[in-house]
């Protein structure tokens, strides 16, 4: 019997077939509330699901992943206070990814730093409307935050299309600026693994130009079967596993009845790489150079 590859399951139903290495880290999860201490900025266009520090918590646990990186959703626009509480809950467990606009001051970046903010998060994905996602701080902030960042060493998070991110790289890599690409680096799937686009991604994380992370949500239609992303998801390892990440996107907002389970996730990914040095590579050592799970700065 082989893991669900396809998204519709519910969390805690379903069995889990392997475990994860010790230190295992999920790159990309999000915490929601409490509304009433957290009050959005921009009220979203779907009900968060209760995903607290202690919610979350109890999912790591569950899965068995022993490090995560909270980011930031939308909806909260340019107020971290919720990242950061939750990383004040487990500042060895946690690093975090939130979001900021050019006119940020570099003593609160490097408070943030302090509490284990590793990098800014941008968004250039539009929402189901087609209209930018209310909240987001889009690529020509995170240009401007560039050379911030970079003296941080601190990387920009983009969650973009694949087309929008080459657009912008040849101002990406002017200021040599380290990149995190979200949701598998957002190429076009019915263009296939010929798409010249997809070429270049598999040629910048070749050359060790990009950080792509390996989350599988929202790269099909809700209730599809996920194999189709098999053969991205082999060429990505086949370039270059040491600069890819794993993560969840628990707890699976706007996807309801469709909502995966994360164990279930961890199993798919552990299945389609089958290596366990490799696993141990992408799930532990990657994330420990990615987002500095050590000392706190």
């Amino acid at each position: 019997m082989t893991p669900p590859s396809t998204i519709g399951s519910t969390e805690h139903s379903v069995a889990r077939r392997y475990m994860l290495p010790p230190g295992a880290c999920d790159c990309h999860s999000h915490i929601f509330g409490p509304s009433g201490v957290f009050p959005f900025a921009h009220q979203p266009a779907y009900d968060p699901p209760l995903s607290t520090p202690a919610v979350h918590r109890a999912m790591l646990d569950r899965v068995g992943t022993a490090r995560a990186v909270i980011v930031q959703p939308t909806p909260y626009g340019e107020d971290p206070r919720v990242i950061l509480d939750a990383l004040g809950h487990d500042r060895a467990r946690l690093r975090g990814i939130v979001a900021a606009g050019a006119d940020i001051d570099d003593l609160r970046l490097d408070s943030w730093g302090g509490g284990g903010v590793r990098g800014l998060r941008f968004v250039a994905a539009k929402s189901v409307s087609g209209a930018p996602m209310p909240g987001a701080v889009g690529i020509d902030q995170m240009l401007e935050l560039g050379p911030r960042l970079v003296e941080r060493g601190w990387h920009a998070e983009l969650w973009s299309s694949l087309d929008q991110t080459l657009e912008a790289w040849p101002a990406i890599e002017r200021r040599q600026l380290p990149l995190v690409l979200d949701h598998m680096g957002g190429f076009a799937l019915d263009r296939g693994l010929a798409d010249p686009a997809f070429r270049r991604l598999l040629a910048l994380v070749r050359e060790g130009a990009v950080w792509v992370k390996l989350v599988l949500c929202r790269r099909v239609a809700m209730g599809a079967s996920l194999d189709v992303l098999r053969p991205f998801h082999d060429a990505l390892i086949e370039a270059n596993p040491d600069q890819l990440v794993w993560g969840s996107d628990w707890p699976f907002v706007r996807m309801g009845a469709y909502a995966p389970d994360a164990g279930g996730l961890a199993d798919l990914f552990m299945e389609w790489v089958g290596d366990a040095a490799l696993i141990e590579r992408i799930l532990v050592h990657n994330p420990i150079r990615c987002y500095n799970f050590g000392a706190i700065a």
